[in-house]
């Protein structure tokens, strides 16, 4: 969490959520976290994707203006889809000043491995 959200009140969920048609979807962010090593590829997102990911992210614009849009964001497998569960506030500030937003791409086996919610299963609790 940043010190200056700290500070404020605004506390960055440790969870992310994505909810619609398709159902609901929920990944422990601080594990898809501890899976990026060191030298992990990172992918130059285009913005006409980057503001299709962001349609259903909760952006808190305070939180915008100092994040580091250098560091990359992470994105998780949903079958042939991608979701950008870290890096919304980062993506949308790099649109804003036409900066090119980079991502790491989860597998499909670390997608699943973080995440702790999907349609038709129960929750399951990440481990600790």
């Amino acid at each position: 969490m940043c010190d200056k959200c700290y500070q404020s009140g605004f506390n960055t969920p440790e969870e992310f959520t994505l909810e619609g048609e398709f159902g609901k979807y929920v990944w422990d962010v601080t594990s898809a976290s501890r899976m990026i090593h060191p030298g992990r590829k990172t992918y130059n997102i285009p913005s006409s994707v980057v503001r299709s990911l962001l349609v259903h992210a909760k952006i808190e614009p305070l939180h915008t203006r100092h994040v580091d849009p250098t560091k990359p964001g992470i994105l998780a497998k949903i079958g042939t889809r991608v979701a950008l569960i870290d890096g919304a506030h980062r993506a949308l500030r790099c649109l804003e000043e036409n900066r090119p937003f980079t991502a790491y791409l989860l597998s499909s086996r670390e997608s699943e491995a973080c995440m702790v919610k999907r349609p038709g299963f129960r929750t399951r609790h990440p481990a600790a």
